[in-house]
């Protein structure tokens, strides 16, 4: 959908800036604010660390991630650098047919021959998020059946994405990937209008600040009840609530603002060139 509305690399990388950055850098600051003044067992965090997990490129440095939920933005990085690779190559037309030799790839040498798998250097499966190949071009493939309509092609990539993650995976794994995929099916054919709650909505629009944030401050919070002698439900029901209350005042004070922000000032700055007479 952003390649879609993005005609140069610079619009989409302002794009997934304003979108990631901002509410990653406030997050961070938090938690690593309370791991320093308050580490549990076995968590030891240094300064260089956070610093360096400022540029959300640690994994690929091999520093260690402040927050253990952190894991999934290297893989979500790695996606994003191909996405803008297919734009700056003009095939953004061909998503769907790269996405399908991206998954192909993913299914051979991870789960079809994993021997190879084995050897290809962890960063680059990082960087070219290929565990989660399957997942990431069944989103692309729900997106263009929503957007453009269903057809055979699009049903047979969905089927290669399901079996791309599900081969030779665990019951967990088959379990919820299946729903995922049941979920995204009623959903993009139009028969989930009863999803279209303002609690789920408002869930949707809060969910990246509440996955950064939940579990530094969540578990602390916890362990802060307990201590107090606060029983199990009752502590449950305030740390959720704190949780929630935590990311929905990130996403307005911090996300939304910033990246409108960013946005704003990037076309700004883009209006200006433009405008600046090209010498003769």
């Amino acid at each position: 959908m952003t390649l879609e509305r993005c005609g140069q690399l610079k619009e989409f990388a302002v794009s997934r800036f304003a979108r990631l950055y901002p509410t990653y850098w406030c997050a961070l600051s938090v938690s690593g604010a309370l791991i320093l003044a308050w580490p549990l067992p076995g968590q030891h965090v240094t300064l260089l660390q956070i610093f360096v997990n400022f540029s959300m490129l640690h994994d690929f440095l091999g520093v260690g991630s402040v927050d253990t939920v952190y894991w999934s933005l290297a893989y979500e990085m790695g996606f994003y650098a191909l996405a803008g690779l297919v734009l700056l190559a003009g095939v953004k037309r061909h998503a769907e047919v790269l996405g399908a030799c991206w998954v192909l790839i993913a299914l051979v040498l991870l789960k079809l021959l994993p021997q190879v798998g084995t050897e290809i250097p962890w960063r680059v499966q990082l960087a070219t998020a290929l565990p989660y190949a399957g997942l990431f071009t069944a989103g692309l493939t729900f997106y263009k059946i929503w957007s453009a309509g269903i057809n055979r092609w699009r049903v047979g990539l969905l089927v290669l994405c399901y079996s791309q993650r599900v081969v030779f995976s665990g019951e967990k794994t088959l379990v919820f990937t299946t729903l995922f995929f049941i979920i995204f099916i009623f959903c993009v054919s139009g028969r989930a209008a009863f999803l279209n709650h303002r609690i789920l909505l408002w869930l949707g629009a809060i969910s990246y600040p509440l996955y950064l944030t939940h579990a530094v401050v969540g578990v602390r919070m916890q362990l802060t009840l307990h201590m107090l002698g606060l029983p199990a439900w009752p502590n449950l029901v305030l740390c959720t609530t704190a949780a929630l209350g935590l990311a929905s005042a990130t996403s307005w004070y911090v996300e939304r603002p910033a990246g409108r922000m960013i946005r704003d000032t990037a076309a700004r700055w883009s209006a200006e060139a433009a405008a600046v007479p090209t010498p003769t």
